[in-house]
């Protein structure tokens, strides 16, 4: 079971890799396979693809469908699944987007975006929104986060933020020292940009929300967006074009990366004292 897929997978790319894998050896096409359990080929397209989550029916018809129902195999990973998404809700179906990304996009006007966060930096934030219980947690998938970075082609990402964000000491002066050269670290990555929105340029469009985009195979988009603890992950095209064109504004009064790393290396020194 699951062949191709890496320990600690995700329960929604185990139930994708295991339909297109047990369809595939069936020799059934995804229109075939469609009829047998009643639903469009777009369907059994996106469930492979991770851009849309199977519900109970569709995991019960599949079990049907290959003779595993005493087994409940795609039952069973879908009440896994379940449990997944029960524990990081909206963040949770963010975490399955980002591995799939061919580029990705993040703006946030008041912390280090997460994919870019120290382990300190990440546990000072969780140790004040979520239960104790939690935090751990919470941070170890924050690390793994960065784990895009080492696939053989990894991701474009681009990294905005506000330069309030350098002078916060979230988790006291050391950990933002720690934090800030982190970035200048990460901004080596071939594959990173990290821009800089000054003070100076006032009250920029990207003040009231924190946001991500997605670029994936197929020239699927995907895009979250974060207020007050609270978030939404969408496709939705008008929604979408909006945040494309806040992205080019916020890019448009930043400074370069080259501009932004020596600023993040100016406020790197001074916390050092």
């Amino acid at each position: 079971m699951g062949r191709g897929i890496e320990p600690g997978a995700s329960a929604q790319a185990l139930f994708a890799a295991e339909l297109a894998r047990l369809r595939q050896e069936y020799g059934l096409s995804q229109v075939a396979l469609g009829v047998r359990i009643g639903c469009h080929r777009t369907l059994i397209s996106h469930i492979e693809r991770g851009t849309k989550r199977p519900k109970r029916n569709v995991a019960e018809a599949l079990d049907v469908a290959f003779g595993l129902t005493k087994k409940r195999h795609f039952t069973g990973i879908y009440e896994r699944m379940i449990r997944e998404m029960g524990v990081m809700g909206w963040f949770g179906r963010w975490l399955e987007v980002e591995p799939q990304a061919l580029s990705l996009r993040f703006w946030d006007p008041m912390l280090v975006p997460g994919i870019l966060q120290t382990e300190a930096y990440a546990r000072a934030i969780y140790q004040r929104a979520v239960h104790p219980k939690e935090v751990e947690q919470r941070v170890a998938q924050r690390m793994e986060r960065r784990n895009i970075l080492n696939r053989d082609e990894p991701p474009r990402v681009w990294v905005m933020m506000d330069e309030t964000i350098l002078m916060r000491p979230v988790g006291g002066p050391r950990v933002l020292h720690e934090q800030l050269h982190f970035l200048l670290q990460a901004a080596e990555h071939p594959s990173v940009t990290i821009q800089v929105v000054p003070i100076a340029a006032g009250c920029t469009p990207g003040l009231l929300s924190a946001f991500a985009m997605a670029r994936l195979p197929n020239d699927v988009h995907v895009a979250t967006i974060q207020s007050a603890g609270d978030g939404l992950v969408t496709a939705e095209p008008r929604l979408l074009s909006r945040l494309t064109a806040r992205c080019d504004s916020i890019r448009d009064d930043a400074y370069s990366q080259k501009e932004s790393l020596a600023l993040i290396e100016r406020m790197m020194k001074q916390w050092a004292n």
